[in-house]
């Protein structure tokens, strides 16, 4: 993951996109939240990359988001994370 391009937060939600990208129809979104274990976040980065499907965006919603941190490849990610796909 690079960086940031773009970050807009809105009471207490933050939408951070790391690339730049364009929605196609159809469009689908894979959502892995934290939960027990990080069972979320660790099958939707599994659907993600046996799909060779692109992260595009991130959110964090700091009121609701347990105070973890979740490591991929040697980078830290946010602790909650979205993929988009299109097709």
């Amino acid at each position: 993951m690079a960086g940031i391009v773009y970050e807009e937060s809105l009471d207490g939600l933050t939408l951070m996109e790391y690339i730049e990208f364009e929605l196609r129809k159809p469009s689908f979104f894979v959502l892995g939240l934290p939960d027990t274990g990080l069972v979320g976040v660790i099958s939707a980065n599994h659907i993600v990359e046996s799909m060779g499907l692109k992260e595009v965006a991130g959110i964090d919603i700091e009121a609701l988001m347990p105070p973890v941190a979740v490591i991929s490849k040697g980078e830290v990610r946010p602790p909650s994370e979205s993929m988009l796909r299109t097709i």
